[in-house]
């Protein structure tokens, strides 16, 4: 149908709040949607004024409709004068903060959803359906944050406004969080992170290892004793080891050049017990609302396993994963990519409770439904392969010597886990 005939069908109806496809009661293509919503707000504004509540409304469908086009910003300046107009509807709240979100001020994120979080529960009850997602929301908040550091002569600004990102998205302060943050390097190697007086970050303590090569040169030492940023990319190293060809002054400019060029990653440590406790409360909810065996139950499910799972207790991790499992095969079939990303997580769960062989047999299941959905290249994929390739059953190498792999143990499964939070 022609964009014309729709707006003239949708003007003959004159339901300026309802931007439904009248015929299959589905919404609108998003530009659409954007068209016709912007004729309502003209004539919700003619016929009852700049501060009715059917403007509000006008001015929400508008917003998200920008939204799903992909269009944040946006949808946050429509919902943001919508909310100049109607304070008393929780949904405009949840929406702007999913839009908040989506433009990673997490800050206002948390915000908006905490204010209609209080408004659900007044009007609605503990219950009400829409609570469970946003206390999922508020568990991602909780996670682990890797945020990969380059070099460049504005990093340590950038970095320090990721961090107060997340730390305004935990209702933390900024030292509170620096107990949290590790810095970690190629390879695995880790310094600390501190702040100084003026609140910017520095590195301090030691580098646990640096490469036996430095450019082209060897030495007979390789763990420096500290690294402190000076500003930009001046980094300075003290290093207790000398060169073979060069003396110390030399070497020291080498650890230099290669701790200018280091490439860092600095870890937010997540709150696994909060985040246990959001999604149980997301979990008992969507329980109450749909019954035990609905589709719903499948995000909550499988986040509380795996938070079970970081926090030690791996038959709790097992029984959860397994939920959401079967509730996925009877709903989506057996090849769908959300099942293989479940068996994968759930072999995990097996193997850390000892079941090595019935771990390798799901590990191989998810491995093909993995890569059929992905393909090998993902990263999804390729931990798959990994994970199998670890697990493996001890085997000779060319020289007839026994590869070393973790032996088998008798499944576990019934066993009683204390889990300690």
């Amino acid at each position: 149908m022609h964009l014309r005939c729709l707006q003239v069908e949708f003007e003959e109806r004159r339901c300026w709040d309802d931007l439904l496809c009248p015929r299959c009661r589905y919404p609108y293509e998003t530009r659409v949607a954007v068209h016709l919503g912007k004729i309502a707000l003209r004539e919700a504004i003619n016929e009852h004024g700049p501060e009715h509540s059917l403007v509000a409304d006008a001015l929400a469908n508008i917003g998200n409709s920008y939204g799903q086009f992909g269009d944040n910003e946006r949808q946050r300046e429509y919902l943001e004068r919508a909310l100049e107009i109607d304070t008393s509807r929780f949904n405009l709240f949840v929406d702007v903060g999913k839009a908040y979100g989506q433009l990673g001020q997490l800050r206002k994120q948390r915000e908006h959803l905490e204010h209609a979080v209080r408004m659900i529960e007044q009007q609605h009850g503990q219950f009400h359906s829409v609570l469970a997602p946003i206390f999922i929301v508020f568990g991602d908040l909780q996670a682990d944050v890797k945020i990969a550091t380059d070099w460049s002569a504005t990093w340590e600004d950038d970095l320090f406004q990721q961090l107060i990102k997340y730390a305004e998205a935990r209702n933390l302060s900024i030292h509170e969080l620096e107990r949290l943050v590790s810095v970690v390097g190629k390879h695995g190697r880790s310094l600390s992170l501190s702040f100084d007086a003026e609140g910017c970050p520095s590195l301090l303590e030691e580098l646990l290892e640096v490469s036996p090569e430095v450019g082209s040169n060897e030495l007979v030492t390789t763990r420096p004793r500290s690294a402190h940023v000076l500003g930009g990319k001046q980094i300075a190293v003290g290093v207790s080891g000398v060169s073979k060809e060069q003396p110390e002054d030399d070497v020291q400019s080498e650890v230099f050049e290669f701790c200018e060029h280091f490439p860092l990653s600095v870890l937010v440590q997540g709150a696994a017990a909060n985040q246990r406790l959001l999604y149980e409360r997301a979990l008992e909810i969507q329980e109450d609302v749909y019954g035990t065996e609905h589709c719903e139950l499948v995000v909550p499910l499988t986040k509380l396993g795996n938070v079970w799972g970081r926090l030690g207790c791996f038959q709790r991790k097992y029984e959860l994963l397994e939920r959401a499992l079967n509730i996925q095969l009877k709903e989506l079939g057996p090849q769908h990519r959300e099942v293989a990303v479940i068996r994968f997580n759930l072999a995990h769960a097996l193997y850390s409770l000892g079941s090595r062989d019935e771990a390798i047999k799901l590990m191989k299941t998810a491995k093909k439904g993995l890569l059929e959905n992905f393909g090998e290249k993902h990263r999804h994929s390729q931990a798959a392969a990994r994970a199998l390739k670890y697990w493996s059953p001890l085997q000779k190498d060319a020289h007839g010597v026994r590869a070393h792999t973790r032996s088998a143990s008798p499944p576990k499964l019934k066993r009683s886990t204390t889990c300690a939070v």
